[in-house]
C-alpha cells in the first residue's frame, strides 16, 4: 500500500538523500536545487513523497499554479528534468498505483492538469511512470533533453550506415588509410 506526503522544508535533507540513491535523480530534483529559484516560485511548491509503509520510494516535484479559473500542476521552473523520481523499478501494476493516487491527490486539491517534464531516462523501461502519467491524460512538456545514450557500450561499427561500410572497407582494399573525426561546424 502507498500513501502521498507533502514535502515540507524539514524533509530536505531527507528528499536530497533519496535522489541521491535513487535510480533517476539528478541535481535538478534536489531541494537545494528547487529552493534556488525566487520566492514567488517557492510560494508555489507543492511536492510529494511517497511511501510504502514507512520507507520512501519515490517523489515528485511540483509546482501548482493558478491560471484563470484553473489550477495547474507542473514540473518546477527551470529544472531541466521532472517526473518521479523513484528508488527501484517498478512493474506497471505498481506505477500506475502510485500514479493514481498522486492523481486523485492533485484532483482533491483542485488541480485540473498536470503538465511535466520527464525525468532522464537511461533504459525503454525507465519511462514506465511517465506511461502511467500519460495514460491518464497528463501532459509532457519540454522533452528535448529527455533521453541518455550511453556512449560506452557504442561501437563504431554502429556509427557507420551500410554504404559507410562498405566504401571503407573498398577504401582499404587500396591501401586508403581511414580515421575516425570529429569536426565541428561554426553556424
Amino acid at each position: 500500500m502507498y500513501r502521498l506526503q507533502k514535502y515540507t522544508k524539514e524533509m530536505c535533507q531527507i528528499w536530497d538523500d533519496f535522489i541521491d540513491a535513487s535510480v533517476n535523480g539528478t541535481i535538478f530534483h534536489k531541494q537545494k536545487f528547487l529552493d534556488y529559484h525566487p520566492k514567488t516560485f517557492l510560494e508555489d511548491a507543492s511536492h510529494y513523497m511517497v511511501y510504502q509503509g514507512q520507507e520512501l520510494v519515490g517523489v515528485l516535484p511540483l509546482f501548482i499554479l493558478v491560471k484563470g479559473d484553473n489550477k495547474v500542476a507542473k514540473s518546477p521552473h527551470g529544472a531541466s528534468y521532472g517526473g518521479l523520481v523513484y528508488s527501484r523499478k517498478f512493474s506497471y501494476q505498481k506505477a500506475n498505483e502510485i500514479v493514481c493516487l498522486i492523481r486523485d491527490s492533485l484532483l482533491t486539491a483542485g488541480v485540473t492538469s498536470l503538465l511535466f517534464t520527464p525525468s532522464l531516462k537511461y533504459e525503454q523501461e525507465d519511462r514506465i511512470f511517465d506511461f502511467c502519467l500519460l495514460r491518464l491524460g497528463a501532459s509532457e512538456i519540454n522533452i528535448d533533453a529527455v533521453s541518455v545514450i550511453p556512449l560506452e557500450s557504442l561501437s563504431v561499427d554502429n556509427l557507420f550506415s551500410s554504404s559507410a561500410k562498405r566504401h571503407l572497407k573498398k577504401s582499404n582494399r587500396y591501401n586508403i588509410q581511414t580515421e575516425l573525426n570529429s569536426t565541428s561546424i561554426d553556424h
